[in-house]
């Protein structure tokens, strides 16, 4: 076994990562780099480095190796990516999601007209 992979499912994220799946799983698998910032001041955010397809062995042996994957030792993360997440857009979902925008803005100007409506009675 790689060396780099020996670290990983050392770590904390490895090893919960092992406790929800096997090796063997297949499936979506959404991978984040390390926080390069290992203090506690300033700035957080663990980098995406993607969202990969597989065999989680063949993802991990993967990942480990990216650029961004470790920053000062610890290394990244590895989590199952739900298809859920994932919303496919068409022509069709493109209009009716302009189409609600603007129905949306259409009722805020109304709901602004009728408290202004409101404001002026209570005067």
């Amino acid at each position: 076994m790689d060396e780099h992979v020996k670290k990983f499912l050392n770590t904390y994220s490895g090893k919960i990562l092992l406790e929800k799946h096997n090796l063997t799983d297949y499936g979506f698998w959404e991978v984040t780099g390390e926080d390069p910032n290992c203090d506690m001041g300033g700035y957080h955010h663990k980098p995406e480095l993607g969202i990969f397809e597989g065999v989680l062995e063949d993802v991990i042996n993967y990942a480990v190796h990216l650029p961004g994957w470790y920053t000062w030792g610890y290394g990244g993360d590895i989590v199952a990516y739900s298809s859920k997440k994932i919303k496919k857009i068409t022509a069709d979902s493109v209009k009716e999601f302009a189409n609600n925008r603007n129905k949306a803005k259409t009722l805020e100007a109304e709901l602004e007209r009728i408290k202004r409506e409101l404001a002026n009675l209570e005067e």
